[in-house]
């Protein structure tokens, strides 16, 4: 589940909850992240990085133009894309307290540090 609307959390039961769930739109508005948000960081991260790289991915006009990531506005779109497809595959099994993961933690913690190296590789392309 994404955390990032946290209006289709799916946790509004009570008068309560719609303050919560106020208050947590409103500190996004103010600081770029809420309290929900803390509670589960990786998780939110992790459908940040997802959502705002595919973002990017679609509507970038522009590549590096050097380096083996971004010669060409294809090798650019591949090389996200590989960073995409590697944090989906986290996103999808990731062990959390709530069930069991059916791929070994360390093909994940493999997998999020490709694409987390890859993404410190082109840190400062990231800009259109």
């Amino acid at each position: 589940m994404t955390k990032m609307n946290v209006w289709k959390s799916g946790m509004i039961r009570t008068p309560k909850d719609i303050w919560r769930h106020i208050k947590w739109s409103y500190q996004r508005v103010v600081r770029g992240f809420c309290d929900y948000d803390a509670y589960d960081l990786d998780v939110y991260y992790l459908d940040l990085l997802i959502a705002s790289l595919k973002h990017f991915k679609k509507h970038t006009h522009t590549y590096p133009g050097r380096g083996e990531y971004g010669k060409t506005s294809k090798d650019w779109d591949r090389y996200l894309e590989a960073i995409i497809v590697d944090l989906e595959f986290v996103q999808r099994n990731a062990p959390d307290f709530l069930s069991e993961s059916k791929v070994p933690y360390r093909v994940v913690e493999k997998r999020l540090a490709r694409a987390m190296t890859r993404l410190v590789n082109v840190w400062f392309e990231l800009w259109d």
